[in-house]
């Protein structure tokens, strides 16, 4: 997840062209669905009209830049009817104030978690004066306005300390239970065990040898796993170009040293590696 703020002045930056196209200058929010779906563009020579990227062309979103597959994928907002209705509802959450159904005050929101993959909100950081900060998170979100949040009632109690919120797993509302908290699980190791059977002085010793299966939450498990390539629908085959500095992978081994070409191997071997590696890779593209 990033938070909102973290986003603002990132470098967008094209794949295909190896180059900054822009940089981050706010986020346009869909009320009905809770979703960033465009980020507004900066960029120094663009005179006329407001550029949009949408948040579904976003390829990657890491600690230093958001990447897109080329510069094509910013457009003007005036292109997307959708970009337009959003641009004029103007939400943007940030000091809108959050009420439950109960008509009580919680406080206003000061900031809000973008999931990376999607653009979905996850949570919203509240604060109230003389109380301590929490996020709610987006299950128990209702309506988002242009002012204010409404929220269920049972909200207040289930507002979370932003380290608990970031670091561990989050319940979820099922569909079979809107109104309730729900905890879901997959189960990642095989319940086990091996049974030997020895003869010790004409006596039967069984041993039972294997691991307990261990629950891990849902969330944990799908975020940790880097999504599959292909990023997008065609990918730049950058087979024949050279590299200006060393590309390693996770465990530190070196795959291309720099001057190196790549080859059609070596973009297999990055490909499974997941999308983190392949942006980098193409970071290191001699022009």
């Amino acid at each position: 997840m990033k938070r909102s703020q973290e986003l603002i002045g990132m470098p967008i930056i094209s794949i295909m062209d190896g180059k900054e196209i822009g940089k981050v200058k706010n986020l346009l929010v869909n009320p009905a669905s809770g979703v960033v779906d465009f980020l507004t563009v900066h960029n120094e020579r663009w005179t006329l009209g407001i550029k949009v990227l949408p948040f579904a062309h976003v390829g990657g979103l890491g600690d230093y830049a958001v990447m897109t597959e080329n510069e094509s994928s910013v457009i003007d907002l005036s292109e997307d009817t959708l970009a337009n209705e959003l641009k004029a509802k103007g939400i943007q959450i940030i000091d809108s104030k959050v009420i439950t159904t109960a008509g009580q005050l919680l406080g206003t929101v000061t900031e809000y978690y973008v999931n990376k993959e999607n653009g979905k909100i996850e949570g919203y950081v509240v604060e109230k004066e003389g109380n301590e900060p929490g996020v709610l998170a987006s299950a128990f979100i209702i309506t988002i306005g242009k002012e204010i949040l409404v929220v269920k009632e049972e909200s207040n109690a289930n507002l979370l300390d932003e380290q608990q919120f970031a670091g561990e797993e989050q319940p979820l509302i099922s569909e079979e239970h809107p109104f309730g908290r729900e905890e879901k699980t997959l189960i990642s190791d095989e319940q086990s065990f091996v049974k030997e059977e020895q003869q010790v002085a004409g006596d039967t010793v069984t041993q039972e040898e294997g691991t307990i299966k261990k629950e891990i939450p849902f969330e944990k498990e799908w975020m940790a796993k880097e999504q599959p390539l292909p990023l997008f629908k065609n990918l730049p085959n950058l087979t024949g170009k050279r590299l200006t500095t060393d590309l390693y992978d996770e465990q530190g081994k070196l795959l291309l040293a720099k001057g190196d070409v790549i080859t059609a191997e070596v973009m297999e071997q990055v490909k499974q590696l997941g999308r983190n590696k392949f942006f980098e890779l193409t970071l290191k593209l001699a022009e």
